[in-house]
């Protein structure tokens, strides 16, 4: 059984995330403050970890538990879960290096998807050693149907592309992986659907995947594909997801950190791909989005 740590300081809470990790099919040790988390970890580095937002330790180091488990336990996927008044801070939570983040206040709706999304993913990439190659240029394309339970299959080869090559972290991975699950589910559903992301923020989520289900299989929906390529070289990882929708003005693209769209479920996956590479950029008629991430190790640092 896969052993989280989780680190909340409202005891309610604390319960509420625990009993949803349980039912997922996690060992859970909940602690309270940062020292305790740090002496869990110390004990047996977990599976995953699920923290609010850090708090500033006691000591002389000073150092948020965080920063310490990027120190000695860089491996570990980190997820932080935050309050509504926290949502303003979720792209500065980003920055810190998790991988994700739930909202306690939508806990039910975002903690099994975040769950399947992110440790699915870290178990494999954890379980494989790494390999060394010398990668010059390598160029993938690929062309997508509008059938969002392939998107996991074609991004576990992804992932194991970007492992080879050691240009970068595990944790550098799993957030570009996270963030092109979203930039190709959007190019499914908002693109080639054509399903408004209103529905979801209405609370509709329901019809949101019935209607998009139903769509998959009309026309003029049904003959649209996404083109997903991804180049590797010494210099990073550049992708690029075109949809063959009728496109829409990437000008008018609402500000996702903004305190309004936090709230908002449509928010989230741009927030998300913002915060995890480099560059992004919209082609003019939006059904093009361009992703660019530079190499965070060289090549001779793989071990």
């Amino acid at each position: 059984m896969q052993r989280v740590v989780l680190l909340e300081h409202n005891l309610a809470e604390a319960s509420r995330m625990a009993r949803l990790l349980v039912e997922q099919g996690f060992d859970v040790e909940i602690t309270k403050t940062p020292a305790e988390a740090i002496q869990a970890c110390q004990k047996s580095p977990p599976d995953l970890v699920v923290t609010d937002m850090p708090e500033k330790r006691t000591d002389a180091d000073d150092m948020s538990f965080i920063k310490w488990l990027h120190q000695h336990q860089r491996q570990v996927p980190i997820v932080l879960s935050l309050s509504r008044n926290e949502e303003i801070c979720a792209l500065q939570a980003l920055e810190t290096g998790a991988v994700s983040y739930i909202r306690k206040r939508l806990l039910e709706q975002d903690l099994p998807q975040t769950l399947k999304n992110t440790y699915g993913l870290l178990q494999r990439m954890t379980g494989q050693k790494r390999i060394r190659k010398a990668l010059v240029r390598a160029h993938f394309q690929y062309q997508l149907e509008n059938d969002p339970t392939l998107t996991p299959a074609v991004l576990a080869g992804v992932e194991d592309e970007l492992k080879l090559t050691g240009l970068f972290e595990l944790a550098d991975i799993t957030r570009m992986v996270i963030g092109l699950h979203e930039a190709i589910d959007n190019a499914i559903f908002h693109g080639n659907l054509e399903v408004s992301s209103a529905l979801r923020d209405a609370g509709a989520t329901k019809s949101y995947f019935e209607l998009a289900e139903s769509r998959r299989h009309l026309s003029p929906y049904c003959e649209r594909h996404v083109d997903f390529e991804m180049q590797l070289s010494r210099e990073g990882a550049e992708f690029l997801i075109r949809d063959e929708g009728p496109g829409f003005n990437p000008q008018a693209l609402p500000d996702p950190t903004a305190a309004a769209n936090l709230e908002r479920p449509s928010g989230r996956g741009l927030l998300l791909i913002r915060s995890f590479f480099d560059e992004v950029e919209y082609s003019p008629t939006g059904s093009e989005l361009r992703l660019k991430k530079k190499a965070t190790r060289s090549a001779g640092e793989v071990k």
